[in-house]
């Protein structure tokens, strides 16, 4: 079968073996019983298609550290090594080594026996979750290209509200002790980020467990009675108008209509941390208090401009009446907050958040129904104003989200600017807007819009834009150079950021004559302030966003 074992006699490994069977519900054994080896027959169940978005549900997998592959042993009566196949998984959302499943035949209980006693074997019990992290000492990128994309797989077989055991590769470098240490986690973004997996598998249960891969010993085999894989295709790498799973503008079939991956993954984070669900509203008015809170971010992107005139908007908001209105404002400097219990205390509180592209903008998903997220935008290639991650605004059909005009982006906005777009959040609100919105596609900007119509009239150009069809599984569509899902980089045709410059309309498959003809149906030009003419009515090769007026 070409699965080769190697004996351990470690006599210390008896008391790290009792003392993980406290940690986790274990089973270990020096010699697996008789009686046990005919419950260690495997099975897997698909779902989608390949390493694109394929998830697995492994039935008694065993796993070797040592060459990072599952094994799944299949009787031939079962099935013949002609009807079962290897399997290759992504484990996070975006392309990366798959990880293996080896299905390996055999006849009876004894050739079993024979395949996994020479090793010493775990058993872990219940139901497990694996996912690869990477560079998650960026919460965001930890959350919502790991977490979160195997969370979409969870969903898919019904199992998004039991209890598992956290299974993570992710760089230990990044968090060199002990992550559920409180004084660590302020100092190393990715010790909480950790934490954040373990709770979030558990459920809020301090006995849960984190198994780190490369923490295991390469001298034993560890049995999985349950275990979820792949994750490829789910996470926020790959989306462009809303995260996948969302159900907003595209039937995610695992779900019913009207609710969506994002809701399930947010209010399981607030039990993680020892919160009720966020309570549901029927419109923006309902239990609303009488001085609104508005929090905003202090995020990467802003230049000195726009710093200023966002503090000297938060200065007044919370000293000036408005229209009768009195503000609770303040600007949050979110790594300076831990636990991160308290940052989830802060955002599920906050009635408007203020913010621009970055990780800031990802605390919008865990606003509370009747919520409005301000996106002020920012100007990070010269002329081009982008949303960046405005797919979590279209993600999210219980808030509103408001944008700041795309010509104030270029320019500079002011301080007044700011307020003005402050005060649409609070009539908004007063108002009353109805949850769910009714056309959740009013939560993207005009660059939104324009890409959502695209992906909607042309299935190519979805397929492109989601990596369904490519070689890459979306990794060069996704190469944008004011973020990876900001859709303004493909209204305005960049280049990718690879060394081979291919513009990003190859690169995802774009439709450009249809493009073209909905930057002109949406007015894009006027929005900006073009003036000059050409032939893909505004670009980066054209040059015409530089005489913007």
């Amino acid at each position: 079968s070409g699965f080769t074992m190697h004996r351990s006699r470690d006599p210390f490994r008896k008391v790290v073996c009792l003392s993980f069977l406290f940690a986790v519900k274990t089973c270990c054994y020096e010699h697996l019983p008789a009686e046990r080896v005919k419950d260690l027959a495997g099975k897997a169940e698909c779902k989608d298609a390949g390493l694109y978005n394929q998830t697995c549900l492994l039935h008694n997998a065993i796993y070797d550290p040592s060459q990072d592959v599952f094994y799944l042993f299949v009787r031939r009566s079962q099935g013949s090594p002609e009807d079962v196949t290897d399997l290759a998984v992504a484990l996070i959302g975006l392309p990366q080594e798959p990880v293996a499943v080896k299905i390996v035949p055999y006849d009876d209980d004894r050739e079993l026996e024979e395949h996994i006693s020479s090793r010493r074997l775990w058993s872990v019990l219940g139901l497990t979750v694996r996912f690869n992290a990477l560079w998650h000492s960026n919460w965001a990128h930890g959350f919502f290209d790991g977490l979160y994309a195997a969370f979409v797989g969870l969903v898919k077989f019904g199992l998004q509200n039991e209890v598992y055991t956290t299974f993570v590769s992710l760089d230990s470098s990044l968090c060199p002790f002990d992550y559920r240490n409180a004084y660590l986690q302020t100092r190393f973004p990715a010790c909480w980020v950790q934490e954040a997996y373990r709770l979030f598998g558990s459920v809020g249960d301090d006995a849960g467990v984190l198994l780190e891969q490369s923490h295991l010993k390469q001298d034993e085999l560890i049995h999985f009675e349950r275990i979820v894989l792949g994750a490829g295709g789910h996470g926020q790498y790959t989306s462009n108008v809303a995260l996948p799973g969302s159900n907003t503008f595209f039937r995610f079939p695992y779900l019913p209509e009207g609710e969506g991956v994002p809701r399930l993954f947010v209010n399981r984070m607030y039990r993680a941390h020892g919160f009720p669900p966020l309570p549901a509203r029927r419109n923006a008015r309902d239990d609303r208090r009488h001085i609104l809170k508005l929090r905003a971010a202090n995020v990467e992107p802003f230049s000195a401009q726009e710093r200023a005139a966002q503090k000297a908007a938060i200065v007044e908001l919370s000293s000036d009446n408005h229209s009768g209105e009195v503000i609770d404002a303040e600007v949050i400097n979110w790594e300076e907050i831990q636990p991160f219990r308290k940052q989830l205390e802060i955002i599920r509180d906050t009635d408007i958040f203020l913010s621009g592209p970055g990780t800031g903008q990802f605390y919008s998903l865990f606003l509370p129904d009747g919520a409005v997220q301000v996106n002020l935008g920012a100007q990070i290639v010269q002329h081009s104003p982008t949303f960046a991650e405005e797919m979590l605004g279209g993600s999210n059909a219980n808030i509103r989200a408001l944008y700041m005009h795309p010509k104030s982006v270029v320019r500079g906005y002011s301080k007044d600017e700011v307020i003005s777009l402050v005060m649409q959040a609070v009539h908004a609100i007063r108002s009353g807007f109805e949850i769910p919105l009714a056309n959740p596609k009013d939560n993207l900007s005009v660059f939104g819009k324009i890409i959502l119509e695209l992906m909607q009239r042309s299935p190519e150009t979805r397929a492109g834009l989601t990596g369904e069809r490519s070689s890459d599984h979306g990794y060069a569509c996704h190469m944008r150079p004011t973020g990876q899902t900001s859709v303004s980089d493909l209204v305005f045709e960049f280049n990718t950021l690879l060394e081979s410059g291919e513009p990003l309309s190859a690169a995802c498959g774009l439709d450009l004559a249809l493009l073209r003809q909905l930057k002109r149906a949406y007015g894009l030009k006027e929005a900006l302030g073009v003036v000059e003419d050409c032939d893909c009515v505004v670009c980066a090769t054209c040059g015409n966003m530089s005489a913007a007026k």
